[in-house]
């Protein structure tokens, strides 16, 4: 499906680089779901390679200058680090509050750095 998406996208014709979306959202679905799935089961491995598949996504998004896969790879990233986080601490009842509070604290950092970085300017 990658293949076909990106041969579709090098066609040239307005049309086809329109529809060559489909074939990458059922590529990044098909792979990012399957190994989704195997994360729920537990599977030691797969809880590493899933975050490695959505990274990999966001990277070919980038090369293939596709915002669809750059979606896809981020929200699956999401979803792994929540269901990883929840695999290893299910008997936690703070761990839901914790993710939230590192996205807090992720976003505050980002925001100060871009101030600091503009008020250098």
């Amino acid at each position: 499906a990658l293949l076909l998406g990106w041969l579709a996208q090098r066609q040239g014709t307005p049309l086809l680089q329109r529809y060559a979306a489909g074939p990458y959202l059922v590529s990044s679905a098909a792979v990012l779901l399957s190994l989704s799935a195997l994360v729920a089961d537990r599977i030691v491995l797969y809880e590493v390679l899933l975050p490695i598949a959505c990274l990999g996504f966001v990277v070919l998004s980038l090369a293939l200058q596709r915002k669809n896969l750059l979606y896809a790879g981020s929200f699956y990233l999401a979803v792994a680090v929540f269901q990883i986080s929840q695999n290893h601490f299910e008997e936690e009842w703070a761990w839901p509050l914790a993710l939230v509070a590192i996205g807090v604290a992720l976003g505050a950092s980002s925001i100060l750095l871009r101030r600091f970085d503009a008020s250098r300017a």
